[in-house]
């Protein structure tokens, strides 16, 4: 919110940046492998390779708490709705991840199965929340590279930030969890209650799967929008959060071709299955990075076409939204009650569980 003594200061301000996002998009369709170029250019010069192999590692310990999050959530839903969500999302996996890396993940997610229940869903929740948000604040390091910002927050407000963006990533996985598992009977469902027909049903699962992808976009988007350590504009993260999508699904499939050419299981036996997952999950984590290096270059270039404001000389103040000190303070307050707020959730979520378990054992 603008204070009315500098009212009309600020409204100029925010309309020198919307032209100025207006010129960077046509800038970026302009000149796409300029910014492609000088996005790579920057990502090997802020050790882009090193910060992947960074986040990467840390990836791979939030995997077990989170695959018994995942399948924690079958056994559960498996016993309410009737639907053999585990087996479908056993089927999911095969399909859409290279099969060194699937069969290590289904010796771990059947072993979880075997001992679901809804007191090891909420430790699991709990545990992949925290792990998970190690990997993330990886990310973040990286992306704050990638713009040349120093992130100068103090380790609460750092944790909460990573806290916060876990939680709202977890939540969109849980979304394209339903959609993947139960997306053909919500389909069904649907078109029974409201008498849609068969053709709601065949549109349903037609398009389901885009929409699983623009999930996937958004949940880069938010990466790109909130981990900055100073707020952006929406406008420069799209051209990253596309591309990198793209990038992802064509690296994921030539990294399929190459294992089933390559097959490294017969060279390194039971290690090649852990080695896939290491390299699937470094790839992934290079695109991500690759994707906060093109939204900063498509700042830069941003900054060279707009005239320059008086908003300090930080090549990113042209592209910062205005933020008062009352709401960077508040900011920080709401970071720090993310953290309190995971831990006593936390706490009270596995106490209720306990408590409805009788002895304390899980029910299932």
């Amino acid at each position: 919110m603008c204070a009315a003594s500098r009212n009309r200061d600020c409204i100029q301000g925010n309309q020198a940046i919307v032209s100025g996002e207006q010129g960077a998009m046509k800038e970026f369709y302009r000149d796409p492998i300029g910014i492609l170029k000088e996005a790579v250019q920057g990502f090997m010069g802020d050790d882009g390779t090193g910060m992947a192999a960074e986040a990467a590692y840390r990836l791979v310990f939030a995997l077990p708490p989170l695959m018994i999050f995942f399948a924690s959530i079958s056994a559960v839903a498996s016993q309410y709705t009737g639907i053999d969500a585990f087996d479908r999302l056993l089927d999911r996996a095969e399909d859409g991840l290279p099969e060194e890396v699937f069969g290590t993940l289904e010796l771990v997610l059947q072993s979880v199965e075997e001992q679901g229940g809804v007191g090891l869903l909420s430790f699991g929740l709990i545990l992949a929340l925290w792990s998970g948000s190690n990997a993330i604040a990886a990310i973040v390091k990286a992306i704050n590279r990638a713009h040349g910002l120093e992130d100068d927050r103090n380790f609460v407000v750092q944790r909460g930030v990573s806290l916060a963006l876990t939680l709202g990533l977890s939540l969109l996985m849980i979304s394209s969890f339903a959609l993947l598992v139960f997306g053909e009977a919500i389909g069904n469902e649907i078109a029974g209650f409201f008498n849609l027909g068969d053709l709601f049903t065949l549109l349903w699962n037609i398009v389901r799967w885009p929409v699983l992808l623009i999930m996937f976009m958004g949940a880069l988007a938010m990466l790109y929008k909130f981990a900055p350590a100073e707020r952006v504009n929406r406008a420069a993260i799209l051209p990253g959060s596309i591309i990198a999508t793209i990038v992802w699904l064509v690296a994921s499939y030539a990294f399929s071709i190459y294992l089933s050419l390559a097959d490294p299981g017969s060279a390194y036996g039971v290690l090649g299955g852990i080695l896939v997952l290491l390299l699937f999950l470094y790839i992934s984590s290079i695109v991500i990075v690759l994707g906060g290096e093109i939204n900063a270059a498509v700042m830069r270039r941003l900054h060279g076409s707009a005239p320059v404001m008086e908003r300090g000389d930080h090549p990113l103040d042209l592209y910062r939204e205005p933020i008062d000190n009352a709401v960077a303070s508040t900011g920080g307050k709401a970071a720090t009650w993310a953290v309190l707020g995971v831990l006593v959730g936390g706490a009270i979520f596995g106490g209720l569980f306990r408590r409805n378990s009788g002895d304390g054992s899980p029910p299932l």
